[in-house]
């Protein structure tokens, strides 16, 4: 049996977690998320998988219709990021990217690697909701779709955290010329990022962007 059957066979054995947000901005519902974990085995490592799927609702679908989907796959030892996929549509900006493994190097198909000191904001997002503070200071970057951007992470109480990012990219572009719209706005500038940790499940139960006047918030259903 080849290798990507095997996976496939692997992962449906293992029970799957899955989470749904409400996002809304200015108050008004806008979209809704839903993310799933499972273990699962790439590359014979075991490994875990996130999927993240989000998409506009109501009023927002139809003035500005947004669909994405985007798969990360990660070391579940060593928290190191060995896949990336992300699928996107929205008005005049469609994503396909994808990321390669190849002798333990990741890297995007135009060639840009994924260094060993580099992260992604979802793999941050997990290891932050399972209080796993070492295994963040591993990854000192995150790499967003081949740009990287240096973070500080502050504790406000003990389950409320702010997030702060800063490119240090040479160049305004990564892989594609233009990422999607919740992508583009988690990575902007001066942008206040808190997310709220339920410490008894160990979930992210809130996640709040603000930029200037516009402030959206991710609220996980229960």
């Amino acid at each position: 049996m080849c290798k990507k059957y095997s996976m496939i066979l692997i992962t449906m054995l293992f029970a799957q977690e899955n989470i749904d947000y409400k996002i809304n901005i200015w108050g008004i519902p806008a979209a809704k998320c839903n993310y799933s974990i499972i273990d699962t085995i790439f590359y014979d490592i075991p490994s875990k998988k996130i999927k993240y799927k989000a998409e506009t609702i109501g009023l927002y679908d139809f003035f500005y219709p947004v669909k994405n989907n985007y798969t990360i796959v990660f070391n579940s030892k060593t928290y190191d990021l060995l896949y990336y996929e992300k699928n996107s549509f929205q008005p005049n900006v469609i994503n396909h990217i994808k990321t390669r493994y190849d002798n333990d190097v990741v890297s995007y198909l135009n060639g840009d690697v994924v260094n060993y000191n580099e992260t992604n904001i979802f793999i941050l997002l997990y290891l932050l909701s399972k209080n796993k503070h070492n295994i963040i200071k591993k990854f000192p970057i995150i790499d967003r779709e081949g740009k990287s951007f240096s973070y500080n992470i502050s504790t406000e109480n003990n389950n409320l955290y702010s997030l702060s990012l800063n490119s240090i990219s040479k160049s305004d572009f990564s892989v594609v010329n233009d990422t999607d719209i919740f992508t583009w706005g988690l990575f902007l500038d001066n942008t206040q990022n808190f997310i709220f940790i339920n410490n008894e499940d160990m979930l992210i139960d809130k996640c709040i962007f603000k930029k200037g006047f516009i402030k959206l918030v991710a609220k996980r259903e229960k």
